[in-house]
């Protein structure tokens, strides 16, 4: 399942290069924030513990910042995992790790900017160790957290690789296989998923919605969705996630409208014509036009939809789509990436890229649930590493 504003969509990481929000990116985030509130970007229950662990030896050992533990531990169990020949989708920096001169992998280098990922999923843990109250903090920063009793109790089933994980950092070298109980694929203890599904249901500002989204996934696909009242959910909760998949939706529209000034543009670069666009020449393109008259008449009630959000970027949007001589203009300066205005004209911005592939050809996944709200498959995967409770 892509994804084009989050991280982590089930092992699942999209470069950012081509990354056109047109403007939406924190509506966007905000209605797929409040489809399942306060899980993050989590989606398997053990980067809450790497998270936690990382916080609880940070606290133990003057000057270690504690996203420098979390980060150093988070790769000692990926590292560990790859030597094991573990196959698991949930293992990042498979191709990164390997190929560096990291030893035995001590803390010493493991800690080291660049070693591991740039993403690691201690970044899409902030959020839930806050809002089950696993941490105490005064700002959302990181390094800011310290365990509550809460998180404490969390950690109880790990006190062995905690201890020996305390030592490696501390510079000692512990023998034999300390990460196996941690691992990504490894079963969490019976009292850890008992704590979890309580925190998880029964604790934060989000619990409620929690609580109603699994009782309903059965009935969450987009088109489910959109037609309405769904069993289980409170009338704004449906309207929150008709609004988000209405935005995804539009922006998607409006996308593919630059897409077909890119290919414009693209065809004279082949033909070593100047590689600019006049807004004249550009509506006289056929292909261009019916994108266009698709994102300003768009199926599904989309707009109506979208005009229903209280987000201060959805009317902008679409203000911005009213006009037809002025649309394409509007996204060219909303995005600013792939295509930008120069002198009046539009011209290749700094994502512009001849060799992309015929995006005729697209990977299609099938989703389980509205694929324009990942927060979803995310949950659901989340409960099902739980034991589908």
């Amino acid at each position: 399942m892509n994804e084009k504003w989050g991280t982590f969509a089930l092992g699942e990481k999209l470069s950012t290069r081509r990354n056109q929000q047109l403007g939406l990116g924190a509506a966007i985030r905000h209605y797929n924030e409040m489809s399942v509130p306060g899980i993050g970007g989590i989606w398997f229950c053990m980067p809450l513990i790497w998270s936690l662990i990382g916080i609880k030896i940070a606290s133990e050992i003057d000057g270690l910042p504690a996203i420098r533990a979390a980060n150093a531990i988070e790769a000692k169990v990926m590292l560990d995992a790859i030597k094991r020949g573990d196959t698991s989708n949930r293992i990042l920096g498979r191709q990164k790790l390997p190929r560096q001169n990291i030893g035995k992998g001590s803390f010493k280098r493991l800690a080291r900017a660049n070693t591991y990922v740039t993403q690691p999923y201690r970044q899409a843990c902030a959020q839930p160790l806050i809002e089950f109250g696993l941490v105490t903090s005064n700002s959302a920063r990181f390094n800011s957290f310290a365990l509550t009793d809460r998180g404490e109790a969390l950690l109880s089933p790990f006190e062995k690789p905690i201890r020996r994980l305390s030592n490696w950092v501390k510079g000692h070298t512990p023998t034999g296989d300390f990460t196996s109980m941690i691992a990504p694929e490894s079963t969490l203890p019976e009292e850890t998923v008992a704590l979890l599904t309580r925190l998880i249901f029964n604790e934060g500002k989000g619990q409620n919605r929690r609580q109603d989204i699994q009782r309903a996934f059965e009935n969450l696909s987009a088109g489910k969705i959109l037609e309405g009242e769904i069993k289980g959910l409170s009338q704004d909760h449906v309207d929150d996630l008709k609004i988000g998949i209405a935005l995804v939706r539009l922006r998607e529209l409006g996308v593919k409208v630059l897409d077909r000034a890119e290919d414009i543009l693209r065809r004279k670069l082949d033909h070593r014509e100047p590689v600019e666009l006049g807004l004249d020449a550009a509506l006289k393109s056929e292909t261009l036009l019916d994108a266009i008259n698709a994102l300003q008449n768009p199926g599904g009630g989309l707009a109506d939809i979208a005009t229903g959000g209280t987000h201060g970027e959805i009317q902008p949007f679409l203000r911005d789509c009213q006009q037809q001589d002025q649309i394409l203009l509007q996204l060219v300066k909303r995005d600013k990436s792939v295509l930008q205005l120069r002198d009046g004209k539009i011209v290749p911005g700094p994502a512009f890229d001849p060799p992309r592939p015929d995006s005729s050809i697209e990977e299609t996944q099938t989703a389980q649930f509205a694929p324009e709200l990942p927060r979803l498959q995310r949950f659901h995967s989340l409960i099902n590493d739980l034991g589908g409770v």
